[in-house]
């Protein structure tokens, strides 16, 4: 689990998960900026995105962290400054950031400038970016999952008027999108992750000001949504990994109770819930 905010907002750790022990174990956040996107690629080593400088800055470096040998390095920045981007990497050793928001131009907290469409390919053997084609909409907070065949799978999000129950997949090979099986369940600040028997596990969000506990699996052979079982309670912002045959759903928010002005109901959570697939 890498990244994001401590109960009392300073930046958290990278904290490691062994499976095989149920222990966690903990290294020192290695990168420069905060909020940034984070993907691994297959050959393990795991990228830091963009982020933020301050609350109104956007930060465009793209920071490599080795896993082996902890040494971070610095790698070509992103030609366009996204937060919030979809992210996700393929076998053939390229990172797509997609869409993505701006900040506020007048005052922390107010809603982005600009909402994005763009995507844009990061080849980790050349240190290059070039341009995708664009998507459909614009959106952000949204997770993106590559499947087996390499296509990547967009899963709702927001366009900065609503949540999105909307699934779209770009295909790399011909540099275009199609839509797929709109989600049961319409969300933003959601996670997902690819599981071993070729279905996507997505979970919790954030609808309105509701946390979800709302888990809801793609089928990627038939294009079709079955219910999972739900979480314990409501979190949004979380990070999920599958495991073998176990999806783990990590961290997050949670709300307790109805809206309260400023959030102020509001804490992290380090509680992680786990399932066994079949």
């Amino acid at each position: 689990m890498v990244g994001g905010y401590n109960e009392d907002g300073s930046l958290a750790d990278i904290e490691v998960l062994d499976p095989a022990t149920g222990t966690w174990s903990t290294i020192p956040y290695p990168f420069t900026y905060f909020g940034q996107a984070f993907v691994t690629t297959s050959n393990g080593e795991l990228y830091a995105v963009g982020g933020l400088q301050s609350c109104q800055s956007l930060a465009t470096p793209v920071e490599k962290y080795d896993t082996s040998t902890g040494v971070v390095t610095l790698k070509a920045p992103m030609p366009v400054a996204a937060y919030k981007p979809g992210i996700a990497s393929t076998s053939t050793g390229r990172i797509y950031v997609m869409g993505g928001c701006q900040p506020p131009s007048v005052s922390p907290g107010g809603p982005p400038s600009a909402i994005l469409t763009t995507v844009q390919v990061y080849d980790t053997q050349t240190d290059t970016w070039s341009t995708g084609a664009p998507m459909s909409i614009p959106r952000y907070q949204f997770p993106a999952v590559t499947a087996p065949d390499g296509r990547i799978y967009a899963f709702g999000g927001t366009d900065g008027n609503q949540e999105l129950q909307r699934v779209d997949v770009f295909d790399p090979m011909s540099n275009s999108w199609q839509q797929a099986a709109s989600m049961p369940t319409a969300r933003r600040c959601l996670a997902a992750t690819l599981a071993p028997n070729n279905k996507i596990y997505v979970v919790g969000g954030l609808a309105g000001e509701a946390g979800l506990a709302t888990v809801e699996i793609y089928d990627l052979a038939n294009n079709t949504w079955t219910t999972g079982t739900p979480l314990s309670e409501g979190r949004w912002y979380l990070g999920a990994a599958a495991v073998g045959s176990t999806i783990y759903a990590c961290g997050g928010l949670e709300r307790v109770g109805p809206y309260q002005a400023g959030n102020a109901n509001v804490s992290a959570l380090a509680s992680v819930e786990a399932t066994v697939i079949h």
